[in-house]
């Protein structure tokens, strides 16, 4: 989807970063230093900052907004109804016939102890000992990729490959106590193990950015005020050529602001977008090496 694309995000990557070393060079080794480091530095502090105020923004503005949006989503979701219907398909052919409140009798908040009280319950209908088989074990991932499967609807698609560790028993009681109880229990548990870790990364992202943007501006105006080091003597060539090379890493540096902005439009268009999808960057040569950065 928008494969055709792909070229423009490197015609645009070489771009940006040919126009950085003409201007550095333009403007000479010892003033581009000083903006290099003045961005430099925009970019470690925008890191902390934004690590340190989102999960605050999270939690004051956005995390009741998710739970009410994922209550909604979760009305119509029975998950002991889709257990049911798994395990009936898989050991229907025993004769065996799951109904709600057996299932919801034998789930147990310790995961082996559900697991045997399955198996037990599958062996004394159908007498035939599955456990011998690694029927326990079988059981657990059926129902392990039933939940991280409709659970995983909650997701961009982008992070569509994320499991809940459901072999950690803690997790595992967690998520029964989710699906056994009142309706909201669940919205919650899907807020804190699924959307939450994702949310606040894009908050982080968009805070990052602002808070770059905003730091870029002031080392600009900066630069303009030390234009002193312009008059310090430098042969004219040097000048010039280091200053390209200075420009070479700044462009770089912007490229990949760029690409967090990018990463930020496809997040929030859930892959879905024409020109902004995983598939069009994948496609690129020189763009995908920098938005395959990760920095958080």
């Amino acid at each position: 989807m928008g494969s055709q694309f792909a070229w423009f995000y490197d015609v645009f990557t070489l771009a940006i970063i040919c126009i950085c070393i003409y201007v550095c060079g333009k403007r000479g080794f010892l003033r581009s230093v000083l903006m290099m480091l003045g961005y430099i530095v925009a970019i470690v502090f925008s890191y902390f900052f934004s690590g340190w105020v989102s999960p605050e923004i999270y939690e004051s503005a956005v995390k009741p907004v998710v739970i009410e949006y994922i209550t909604e989503k979760t009305e119509n979701i029975d998950p002991i109804e889709e257990i049911q219907n798994t395990l009936n398909s898989k050991y229907g052919v025993f004769g065996i016939n799951f109904g709600k409140s057996r299932i919801r009798s034998l789930l147990s908040e310790d995961r082996e102890e559900t697991m045997a009280n399955i198996s037990d319950y599958i062996s004394e209908k159908s007498m035939v000992d599955i456990t011998s088989n690694g029927g326990d074990e079988i059981i657990g991932n059926m129902i392990s990729d039933e939940i991280n499967e409709k659970f995983r609807q909650f997701l961009p698609t982008e992070f569509g490959a994320i499991n809940i560790n459901l072999d950690d028993n803690e997790v595992w009681a967690d998520v029964i106590r989710a699906i056994k109880g009142e309706e909201s229990s669940l919205a919650i548990f899907v807020e804190e193990y699924i959307v939450r870790g994702i949310v606040i990364s894009i908050v982080r992202l968009v805070v990052f950015i602002l808070a770059f943007c905003i730091l870029a501006i002031a080392v600009k105006v900066l630069s303009k005020v030390l234009k002193i080091v312009d008059h310090i003597p430098l042969v004219n060539s040097a000048n010039t050529i280091l200053g390209g090379a200075i420009g070479l890493i700044q462009g770089a540096m912007s490229v990949y602001v760029i690409s967090l902005a990018v990463r930020l439009l496809i997040s929030i268009g859930g892959n879905d977008m024409i020109f902004f999808n995983i598939s069009t960057i994948e496609q690129t040569y020189l763009f995908r090496l920098f938005y395959n950065i990760r920095i958080f």
